[in-house]
């Protein structure tokens, strides 16, 4: 027999998870569910009671006040297969829908939006270089604001990479990136 090629997509995805959890009869899962690798800055709404799982990467996660975790497989964590069973879509077909980013609007240059098609939450991206500046208007509920690279400012107080943020309702913020910075 010849050398074999390296494998790749769900091929890789499947002897990994073989080798990561050795016995665990979820390292099949994966032949049922739909794979989606999300490029940078990508985005995907998942709705709810439908299974997933993440595998690699940096990514936020949002979800809905009612949703609840439940692990079934993959993990060390307390599996709970009745639940599971029991609050399950079984719904056939791709559910996952890739969400694109639009111009937030209102002056903002800089800030993108996902919007799922849930009223709970959306996701605002702003991305700024060197010495920039962008003021996000005043929304009627908190917002949570993660800075995931660089340094500058969120409402005037120091901001570097993995700082975290609470804005109240009905605050307008103002975002600044440090000279030099991106």
């Amino acid at each position: 027999l010849g050398a074999m090629d390296a494998p790749a997509g769900l091929d890789a995805v499947m002897l990994r998870l073989t080798r990561q959890f050795p016995g665990d009869r979820g390292v099949l899962a994966p032949l049922l569910m739909q794979h989606v690798a999300l490029p940078p800055g990508g985005a995907l709404f998942i709705g709810p009671n439908v299974p997933h799982a993440y595998l690699s990467g940096d990514l936020v996660e949002c979800m809905a006040c009612s949703d609840n975790v439940v692990r079934v497989a993959l993990t060390p964590k307390l599996r709970d297969t009745a639940t599971l069973v029991d609050m399950l879509d079984y719904t056939a077909g791709g559910s996952a829908r890739l969400l694109e980013p639009r111009g937030l609007g209102g002056g903002c240059t800089a800030t993108v939006t996902y919007a799922p098609p849930v009223e709970e939450f959306a996701i605002d991206r702003t991305t700024l270089r060197g010495g920039q500046e962008e003021a996000l208007p005043a929304e009627p509920h908190a917002a949570l604001l993660l800075v995931l690279g660089g340094s500058g400012t969120v409402a005037g107080m120091p901001a570097a990479e993995g700082a975290a943020f609470l804005a109240p309702a009905g605050a307008a913020i103002s975002l600044a990136a440090a000279a030099g910075a991106g």
